[in-house]
């Protein structure tokens, strides 16, 4: 459980030193094609999902310091244990109560149960997880539910559903993805507003931006992933 939040933390951490440089080739790129933003967001999720380290002389990111798993709080008995014996050598000698101290802090050390501060993050996280994961659960379900009642668009296909109940063109579902669009639309603006989606649907948007969210739900108490987010 250590090993994995210091991971998890060290990723998010160094991923937001990467979103800044993203940030700032977005400005210089500003009129790139889309797909370009999409390979520098790529890198930026490649980064929160795989625990690599990279590190080189040359690198744009800063070098990060991470103590090893047995050195951090909660550590293992042993590491406790050589602690312990460094600070009672410190101790100055009590003669006749010395022993008496010795043991006692042993013994204190082996029996006083508690957790550690790595272990209530890892709690805090784990609860941040559910919550979102449980927000895009209900989400899907409750849209889905609303989109029962569309009817397919007949002008163009079984992959488009119209209704009155969308207030905005979108696309819905992973393995058989659906557009909607409202009944408000018409003509020209509707064959526009189709084909947009249809775009979105051939570059995958509709796995990228699910795909995203998992990254955003696993990350959700770095502020620069919620930019991240937004922007993508």
């Amino acid at each position: 459980m250590n090993g994995f939040m210091t991971e998890l933390l060290y990723m998010s951490l160094t991923a937001s030193y990467l979103v800044v440089i993203v940030l700032l080739i977005r400005l210089l790129l500003y009129m790139a094609p889309k797909w370009i933003r999409l390979i520098l967001w790529g890198m930026v999720g490649i980064r929160l999902l795989l625990p690599i380290r990279l590190e080189s002389a040359f690198s744009l990111i800063p070098r990060v310091m991470t103590p090893r798993t047995a050195d951090i709080a909660g550590g293992s008995a042993d590491t406790m244990k050589q602690v312990t014996q460094v600070q009672m050598q410190t101790l100055p000698s009590l003669d006749a109560g010395a022993g008496f101290v010795s043991s006692g802090t042993e013994a204190m050390v082996q029996q006083t149960p508690g957790i550690s501060w790595m272990t209530i993050l890892f709690i805090v996280w784990a609860a941040g997880v559910t919550l979102m994961l449980a927000y895009c659960i209900v989400s899907y379900v409750r849209l889905s539910v609303r989109m029962r009642e569309a009817v397919k668009y007949a002008g163009n296909g079984s992959l488009i559903y119209q209704s009155e109940r969308v207030d905005s063109p979108f696309v819905l579902g992973i393995r058989n993805p659906r557009i909607y669009i409202p009944f408000s639309l018409k003509g020209e603006e509707l064959e526009c507003v189709i084909a947009h989606e249809k775009a979105h649907i051939a570059r995958k948007d509709h796995l990228v931006k699910p795909f995203a969210f998992l990254l955003l739900a696993l990350h959700w108490f770095n502020p620069f992933i919620w930019l991240s987010y937004i922007l993508l």
